[in-house]
């Protein structure tokens, strides 16, 4: 083992000497973004496509989709950690927290792919190899944690050298994932982020492997992998959490967001899987080509494609031979020498981002043999048909015999072969044979070795029955054709054409990109027999027009041309160009036409709700009886509904095209909106603020959007909303959030009408540091002293230990030894319990509905004259400590942790209190109704 990992050591040294001179060569090239964005994408053939368009990209990454694999841990007959007594089982409450959080993604339009069924045992690499086969972005498997102890962690990625991309990753999700489910009420584990590594294993370019079998085996297939611990299943706090579905729900959810805010809240996430490579198993001479897998849609794209022996002794990159990155989708390698080679692919975003994947090939001397092809396009009979064997390597001393049968019989005339032509093998690397009928024929090809080895593979061939008729070419029929009117082609066949059908084709510019092709199989998915066919170009340019004339046997025959278009038009569309249109106020539109518009006249008609009732549709022809050539058209809507617009467009020659749009139309608004307004005093980071719309007037039916943003910011994790976070508006009159951090936050309110009309306003509010309740004191007893005779003098009062004597406090240093003394029990900050104090007594002037004498210093309980609120003078001469333990007690609870002390001398405990309070700020309208509660208490505080 010692001398394994001393090889190991010694290579990866290696490893990282070479990496540096090429990390160093890959960033070289400016790291600007590129003057015209692209984007890349892989096609469902796993072939990359690049796009000037980002919706273009999009539409095709989602013919691939990217799913994500949510792993429940355990099932059938593996139940996990279990604690019977209580009915938990991990493998049941893993199946709960996964269907929550699929329902979560799959709301927000997330493929999600469950790697086993309810009652169904699967092995760890067995998940790991349904999340690939399934093209998964990455698996996070859910499990529950057991052993002693309390809260969540996730397991992650180490930070080792093989696809360490994935170790930033894991970091980035695991942090994601941990925030959500603290903010459910699970509190994190220890470090929260577990990396283990197995010391004995390791990955392929020689780095230490993951422990977690998830980790690593997703790890191999070039995908992240996480687990993530959902508490303690035999922990009193956490069981308690289990226990409950609603639970369950929320860490399911939490679990949803932070994987949709990983992989999916960016259009311009990617990833590399691994490699597309030709072959792994290659010969000397033979040239490789590889390729990254892509998911996802990348921006601006670039590639190094590196090969290098496992030793780095030799090795080469495009960024070596020739200073920079390449935007081609493959590179090549051709070995000149046996061995294993390392492939890498080097995939950086605008300059940056780079993720690199590996494969290993093994090279070996001689040749390969791969079979036979036929390099003959639809072979007819009496012409000839040509053939080869598909050899790679080392070929200059091979020799061949090439054969072929009709119809499988080897009867005289039904075959032929080199050998039985000349009487010996040949070294031409191409064999060809005259077929004399139709039908289908076998071709065999016996490659031979120096020492006389003979290997021999077949493939079969179609040949067609000759043609009666001439395929001359293709002839284009409409004259000075130009953009938007069609152009009409054909084929020039002269003879005999019955029986012969048509696929007419049309490519822009040499393009076969979505939208820049057609052909009459494309459109209507088999050949025509119509003579002619046409298309309507949509920009000018170059078109390559084909025609395919095809046989009654099937051989199709294939001839082009080229034409030029000019410019047109295109009409893309119609515009409407009011905003928010209401009841009463005229509504203009246009269609939305470029290129040569200035002999085009139009139409432009309405129709309400799709009725052609009199009074309930108009067109410039039904006013005027004539098109016009004004470029925008209007009417007055009498009434709110949803209005049809139409824009014919008519050419020069007559020609009309019709495009519509809908139009929603609103009633005049009964309600005003006044402002948005800040509903938490002194808000502070960490605790939550609520905001609403000012809205007067008739507010039924209206649904609100609530916005913040953090300092003007619109990066992630800087703003949020309603329509983010849910996927649609609320009904609620009041929106919330938790500031993550100290600053000036703008909070918007969208106000939407029942018919869709959206109004925003906005206010800016500054968000403080919390002045936390619990912890160390930050004063000394004597300050609390000092002011406490302070404020009695400045009241003309004096101590009340005619009082207070009898309750353990006859001065005023003993009764702040008692108050500091049940503070830090209950690791509450003593000034803060003293500062409540003056607050709620005056300065132990009372006063209100509490009495002196009941040693309540917080009118913990008091709600009226009724009702005085607790009395502790029952505990004689430790009354007054345990009234400030009480108090110290409650304010915990409120900050969101049960009692340090044995004994619970709150009566109003309830954990239902847990966190509505965790900073002194927060008390305001919470401990309190009085607003200004908090500031009145962090006054006395800020005078210590």
């Amino acid at each position: 083992m010692a001398k394994t990992k001393q090889r190991f050591a010694r290579l990866a040294g290696c490893v990282a000497l070479v990496l540096g001179v090429v990390l160093a060569l890959v960033l070289a090239p400016s790291t600007a973004k590129a003057a015209t964005t692209t984007y890349t994408t892989a096609s469902s053939d796993g072939s990359l496509s690049t796009y000037s368009n980002i919706s273009q990209a999009l539409s095709v990454a989602k013919q691939t989709g990217r799913p994500i694999a949510i792993d429940p841990g355990h099932g059938g007959s593996d139940s996990g950690a279990s604690v019977k007594s209580k009915n938990l089982y991990e493998s049941d409450l893993t199946w709960k927290i996964a269907q929550a959080c699929k329902d979560y993604l799959e709301s927000r339009g997330v493929t999600v792919y469950l790697t086993r069924g309810q009652y169904e045992y699967v092995s760890v690499a067995g998940r790991v190899e349904r999340a690939v086969e399934n093209n998964c972005c990455a698996i996070v498997s859910i499990h529950i944690n057991a052993g002693g102890g309390r809260g969540a962690e996730v397991e992650s990625t180490n930070s080792s050298s093989y696809n360490q991309d994935l170790y930033y990753a894991g970091q980035s999700l695991s942090a994601l994932v941990l925030s959500g489910l603290k903010s459910t009420g699970l509190t994190i584990h220890g470090a929260g982020i577990i990396t283990k590594d197995w010391d004995s294993s390791y990955y392929e370019d020689g780095s230490v492997a993951d422990w977690f079998g998830i980790t690593r085996y997703a790890r191999k297939a070039g995908i992240l992998g996480v687990i993530i611990e959902h508490g303690f299943i035999d922990g009193t706090s956490d069981a308690a959490k289990l226990s409950n579905d609603n639970y369950l729900m929320s860490f399911g959810r939490a679990d949803g967001a932070a994987i949709y805010n990983q992989f999916y809240s960016s259009n311009t996430w990617w990833s590399v899987s691994g490699i597309n490579v030709s072959t792994t198993e290659a010969y000397v001479g033979e040239t490789v080509t590889y390729s990254p897998k892509l998911m996802g849609v990348g921006e601006n794209l670039t590639y190094n494609y590196v090969w290098a022996k496992p030793d780095w002794s030799s090795w080469g990159s495009t960024v070596k031979d020739t200073g920079s990155m390449t935007s081609s989708a493959s590179g090549t390698f051709t070995p000149t020498k046996p061995g294993t080679y390392w492939l890498f692919v080097d995939v950086c975003s605008n300059g940056a981002s780079k993720t690199t994947r590996m494969v290993t090939v093994n090279v070996k001397s001689g040749y390969g043999y791969r079979g036979v092809k036929v390099t003959t396009d639809m072979p007819v009979a009496g012409d000839a048909v040509t053939f080869s064997a598909n050899v790679v390597g080392q070929t200059s001393a091979l020799k061949y015999n090439y054969v072929w049968s009709y119809e499988g019989s080897w009867a005289k005339g039904d075959w032929g072969s080199t050998v039985l032509s000349t009487g010996s093998d040949t070294s031409s690397t191409t064999g060809s044979f005259t077929p004399a009928k139709a039908g289908t024929y076998t071709l065999y090809v016996d490659v031979v070795s120096p020492d006389g080895t003979r290997e021999t593979k077949s493939t079969t061939v179609k040949v067609a029955a000759g043609s009666s008729y001439a395929y001359n070419g293709v002839k284009v029929k409409t004259t000075a054709p130009a953009r938007g009117y069609p152009v009409t082609f054909s084929a020039n066949v002269s003879g005999d054409t019955s029986g012969l059908t048509y696929n007419y084709v049309w490519s822009y510019e040499g393009s076969w990109k979505k939208g820049e092709w057609g052909s009459t199989v494309l459109s209507t998915g088999s050949d025509t027999t119509e003579t002619t066919g046409s298309f309507t170009p949509a920009k000018a340019g170059t078109y390559t027009l084909y025609v395919d004339v095809v046989s009654p046997d099937g051989s199709r025959q294939t001839k082009s041309t080229t034409v030029n278009v000019k410019g047109g038009f295109s009409y893309s569309g119609v515009k409407v160009s009011t905003s928010s249109p209401v009841v009463g106020s005229p509504v203009t539109y246009s269609a939305s036409v470029s290129g040569s518009t200035s002999a085009l006249k139009y139409n432009y008609v309405w129709s309400y709700e799709g009725s052609w009732k009199k009074g309930e549709w108009g067109s410039t022809v039904l006013s005027t009886g004539s098109d016009t050539s004004e470029t925008t058209g209007s009417f007055t809507p009498a009434k709110a509904g949803t209005y049809t617009l139409y824009v014919d467009v008519v050419s020069p020659d007559g020609s009309r095209e019709t495009k519509s749009t809908t139009v929603k139309v609103a009633a005049g608004s009964s309600y005003a909106y006044n402002g948005v307004k800040v509903k938490t005093p002194s808000p502070v980071s960490g605790d939550t603020l609520t905001f609403s719309a000012d809205v007067s007037g008739d507010d039924t039916g209206l649904t609100y959007n609530y916005v913040w943003s953090y300092e003007g910011s619109w990066a992630k994790g800087e703003w949020g909303s309603t329509v983010l976070s849910t996927g649609s508006d609320t009904s609620e009159t009041t929106g919330s959030f938790t500031p993550a951090k100290a600053g000036t936050y703008t909070l918007y309110v969208d106000v939407v009408s029942p018919d869709g009309t959206r109004e925003t306003k906005s206010t800016t509010v500054e968000v403080g540091v919390p002045t936390p309740i619990l912890g160390s004191p930050q004063v000394s007893k004597a300050q609390l002293v000092s002011d406490l005779k302070a404020g009695l003098k400045a009241r003309n009062a004096t101590f009340p230990s005619d009082v207070y004597s009898a309750f353990g406090a006859s001065t005023v240093e003993e009764f702040i030894d008692k108050l500091w003394a049940a503070a830090v029990a209950e690791g509450v900050r003593p000034e803060v319990v003293y500062a409540q104090a003056m607050v709620e007594t005056g300065y132990l002037q009372f006063g209100g509905v509490v009495k002196i004498e009941q040693c309540n210093f917080c009118g913990l309980g008091a709600t009226g004259k009724d009702n005085p609120g607790v009395d502790f003078s029952s505990y004689g001469s430790d009354s007054v400590h345990v009234g400030f333990l009480a108090q110290a007690q409650h304010l915990r609870d409120y900050a969101g942790y049960a009692p340090l002390s044995s004994k619970t001398y709150d009566p109003r405990y309830r954990t239902w209190l847990f966190g509505r309070s965790r900073s002194v700020e927060c008390l305001s309208g919470t401990w309190a109704s009085d607003t200004s509660y908090g500031s009145k208490i962090k006054s006395i505080m800020n005078k210590l």
